[in-house]
């Protein structure tokens, strides 16, 4: 791979971004910029240089994007800058990166005491049709709050990208300065494995799996109950949910988890919520949620893929929409595939099946098949 411009930078300052202050950030940006615009990939890499923070706020970017463009596909913009970029929906800001710190606008109160303990900023854009206030931190802040941050933030990009009757925007002020560039860098560094690395599980996309198959690839003793068995658990950094769909659990529960498209819809137990530690520790997990599901409580799991939250829903149960990092272009094939290749070995296996009976001919035991 071609070394970047970022990289022989570092070389030049005797130092790396992470290093550097503001000003000399500043100083780095203006002694490169003078011969050729920077992309967008060199911007981003410079303002984030921290691979995991990177990720975390590019997942937001695209997420928020994507989310606005189901209402009101023209409505959106993106804007780049040499030390920063600022996502508009409408007439409004709906998130922006500038001087290591992410701005997140959200449908809440300042005083909304689920918001408490975090850094806070109020906000009054006269085109949101509801209470607004805007998280201002570090990465690392956002990543500790992310799913009630991305909860109202949702309910905020719905107010900035329709109009007060409810209709969708038709255009945003900024869509002169829309850099489709960054959306495509963002989009693809997104769906990327975590910290760049890749899952260090070496379960097969479409493949079946028992528990007890699961246990032997962790190399973890074989489980008798507790929370394996209780629909999702964590190992280590990592994440896995076994769920039904379209049938219900063990315990008769039946949360209406379903296929959308490639992305899954999943439902927490009953009374989940976005304020409890082990909601909150799976939607903002450091490592990989490995998915695992099953269309009949008795058959065993086929592996979704790792997957990625896209949506999130502050209801109980809590609602969570899961997007796939792996290739999913073929997903509903093989999901078609798994259920004709039992068919077929179901056939298979009665048509290999006869009943026969023993018949002496000169001499000689034979078989006679019985049609």
């Amino acid at each position: 791979m071609v070394r970047s411009v970022v990289a022989h930078q570092r070389e030049a300052l005797g130092a790396t971004i992470t290093g550097l202050t503001m000003a000399e950030r500043d100083e780095w940006f203006s002694s490169i910029t003078n011969d050729r615009k920077l992309s967008a990939q060199e911007v981003i890499e410079a303002i984030l240089p921290d691979v995991n923070a990177r990720r975390l706020v590019m997942d937001r970017l695209i997420g928020s994007w994507e989310f606005a463009g189901t209402i009101a596909p023209a409505a959106r913009s993106v804007t780049l800058s040499e030390n920063g970029f600022r996502l508009n929906i409408g007439q409004v800001e709906a998130l922006t990166f500038f001087n290591d710190t992410i701005r997140i606008l959200m449908a809440a109160a300042i005083d909304d005491p689920r918001l408490a303990t975090l850094p806070l900023r109020s906000t009054s854009y006269v085109s949101i049709q509801s209470p607004q206030c805007a998280f201002i931190g570090s990465a690392l802040e956002y990543r500790t709050n992310k799913p009630l941050i991305d909860a109202l933030h949702r309910h905020y990009v719905r107010s900035a990208a329709t109009t007060s009757n409810g209709a969708p925007r038709l255009g945003s002020p900024y869509v002169t300065h829309h850099s489709a560039e960054l959306i495509s860098y963002a989009r693809e560094f997104s769906f990327a494995s975590p910290s760049g690395r890749s899952p260090p599980y070496p379960f097969n996309m479409g493949a079946n799996y028992t528990r007890r198959d699961v246990f032997s690839v962790l190399g973890i003793p074989e489980q008798k109950g507790g929370p394996w068995f209780t629909g999702y658990t964590s190992h280590g950094p990592d994440w896995f949910i076994f769920c039904g769909i379209g049938t219900g659990g063990r315990t008769g529960h039946d949360y209406n988890n379903h296929f959308q498209g490639d992305d899954l819809v999943w439902f927490g137990k009953r009374t989940s919520g976005l304020g409890q530690p082990t909601i909150r520790k799976l939607l903002s997990a450091e490592g990989h949620v490995y998915v695992f599901y099953r269309e009949d409580d008795r058959d065993p799991f086929t592996f979704a893929g790792v997957a990625s939250p896209v949506q999130i829903d502050d209801a109980r149960p809590v609602k969570v929409v899961w997007r796939f990092r792996s290739t999913t272009s073929d997903r509903p094939h093989w999901r078609k595939l798994a259920k004709r290749t039992s068919l077929i070995q179901l056939k298979t296996y009665a048509l290999s099946v006869r009943i026969a009976m023993p018949c002496c001919i000169g001499g000689s035991l034979r078989w006679t098949l019985i049609r």
